[in-house]
């Protein structure tokens, strides 16, 4: 009973469609079976695959359109990643897109029930960023956003 549960979980869409890929172990980095989980991952729209496309897009390939598009399609899965990437471009628009990008962020940290961890995941996206060679600035969060009421009661 247990192993065909095991089974049938593997061959459903359900666990591609959310796994956590960065979190995967294989054996030989950039195997075909790495390959093809994330493929399939890929096809199945996983936000944090999504997420990884998009990074990748737009600061290693400088596809900005694109990459800009895989994480707002990630950020409207709720991949907080996502969405935290793209309230610090916003944030880099203009008064405007700040206030919008404010708002943004604040949403979903109520989304979370007030769980989220900003400052864990900007450390999570400065990582992802230094690990793929790139010296990416943001605008400082704790510069900022702290001033805003609405972040600062949960920074």
């Amino acid at each position: 009973m247990i192993c065909k549960f095991f089974r049938d979980s593997v061959t459903s869409d359900t666990i591609y469609k959310i796994i956590d890929t960065n979190r995967l172990r294989f054996r030989r980095p950039f195997s075909i079976r790495q390959y093809e989980v994330i493929n399939r991952c890929r096809m199945l729209n996983n936000p944090h695959v999504l997420f990884n496309d998009g990074m990748a897009k737009y600061f290693t390939l400088r596809e900005e359109i694109t990459g800009k598009q895989l994480l707002q399609n990630a950020a409207d899965q709720g991949q907080l990643d996502a969405i935290f990437i793209l309230g610090m471009m916003l944030m880099g628009e203009g008064i405007e897109r700040k206030k919008e990008a404010l708002i943004m962020l604040n949403n979903a940290y109520v989304n979370t029930r007030r769980s989220w961890n900003l400052r864990h995941t900007c450390n999570k996206v400065k990582n992802h960023l230094v690990r793929k060679s790139k010296q990416i600035a943001f605008c400082s969060l704790h510069r900022s956003c702290a001033k805003h009421p609405s972040v600062s009661s949960y920074i």
